[in-house]
């Protein structure tokens, strides 16, 4: 009987064991099987003309005047023309976002299908640089700052559609989804148009400018501040601590930098003390800036308003304004640059050349604003 029961378990396991194999494989059938990539013959060729295109359409961008000073026209109020440009971004953004995600579906499936895709791709591309080169033409009386930020964005779409159609074209995109990645980047650089967070007109440019410095300033003097309350540090400790850099081979990098207490000496406070102030007043003296600017904007609203062509004096505060936010960016700029002399240990001999520069920039904005506002030597009067 026992060698009765253990044959029989032994054919029914068989059978468990065949009817198992069968389902699997019943299984394996069932599923979708991977659709292989259909081939274009002209696809090669196509997408190289494509490439080369929005490589010429990128230098052709890259060589737009950014630092040449014009009139400007317009502060508060967007004329037309900065209108359409506005229109002329989004449209182009959008068209590229919708197009770039089904380009990179049909990559992986159809290249014939996807080929079809490459005029609408271009489309939208030149529309972004049409909108560019509008802002740049000199009768619209575009800032420095607007002009800056049009570009930028507008490069950087175009060129993130050359990246993904490049990893096509040379088949990194069906690598590690190398593909969708390229085209993630494609919606990112379209969402900054999209969720209108790039800068439309010579007033949100330039205030977004000035608020990016007024809030490096107030970074750099928090950084500062701290490690002057920690207090000084030992000399002998200071010395030791720069030896054992000196002789260190190895380079860490920045989060070993960053964390790395370092402290001035006692004889360094005060001067750092000083230079932090020196620095809340290229703050504040920006601020000034931006106070000023909105108020000679508040007189320039009329003659946008009721149509009529800027008088002499509106032309002079115009110009006023540009020169003024300039100044204001070179004490931003060059905050920076005197804020990296600041790092233990402070050079003192050259610090005090740096201290007169600066300072030489603050009283250029401050003497303007002031020669402005409360004298009759401008053309200016608020």
């Amino acid at each position: 009987m026992t060698s009765e029961n253990d044959s029989k378990e032994e054919e029914q396991t068989k059978n468990s064991a065949v009817d198992t194999d069968e389902k699997n494989s019943e299984l394996v059938e069932a599923q979708p099987k991977k659709k292989e990539l259909r081939r274009y013959e002209h696809f090669e060729r196509d997408h190289a003309i494509l490439l080369g295109a929005l490589q010429r359409l990128s230098e052709k961008l890259n060589e737009l005047d950014v630092k040449a000073v014009v009139p400007l026209t317009h502060y508060r109020q967007l004329p037309e023309p900065v209108s359409q440009a506005r229109d002329f971004l989004y449209n182009g953004a959008a068209l590229i976002h919708g197009t770039s995600t089904k380009y990179s579906l049909l990559g992986t499936i159809d290249q014939y299908e996807q080929n079809k895709l490459k005029e609408d791709l271009m489309r939208g591309c030149n529309v972004i640089a049409t909108g560019c080169v509008l802002v740049h033409e000199r009768s619209i009386g575009s800032s420095r700052a607007l002009r800056r930020h049009i570009k930028k964005t507008c490069r950087a779409i175009v060129d993130a559609v050359a990246q993904m159609v490049e990893s096509f074209y040379n088949g990194t995109a069906l690598i590690d989804y190398m593909g969708a990645q390229k085209a993630g980047i494609v919606w990112q650089t379209c969402d900054v148009v999209i969720d209108k967070k790039v800068p439309i007109g010579n007033r949100n440019a330039m205030r977004r400018d000035l608020f990016t410095f007024m809030m490096e300033c107030q970074e750099t003097m928090d950084e500062f501040q701290r490690v002057v309350d920690e207090g000084p540090a030992q000399p002998e400790a200071k010395e030791d601590q720069i030896a054992k850099e000196s002789n260190k081979q190895e380079d860490d990098g920045w989060d070993a930098f960053a964390s790395n207490d370092q402290l001035f000496l006692e004889k360094e406070i005060p001067v750092a003390t000083a230079c932090i102030a020196l620095v809340k007043v290229s703050r504040g003296t920006i601020n000034l800036t931006l106070q000023a600017l909105e108020g000679i904007g508040a007189y320039l609203q009329e003659f946008l308003v009721n149509e009529r062509d800027p008088t002499p004096k509106d032309r002079a505060r115009f110009e006023w304004m540009e020169r003024l936010y300039g100044l204001a960016c070179k004490v931003g700029d060059g905050m920076t640059d005197f804020a990296t002399h600041l790092y233990p240990t402070i050079d003192l001999k050259a610090l005090p050349d740096q201290i007169q520069i600066h300072s030489q920039r603050l009283l250029k904005v401050i003497n303007m604003v002031a020669e402005a506002t409360l004298t009759d030597k401008s053309k200016v009067v608020l």
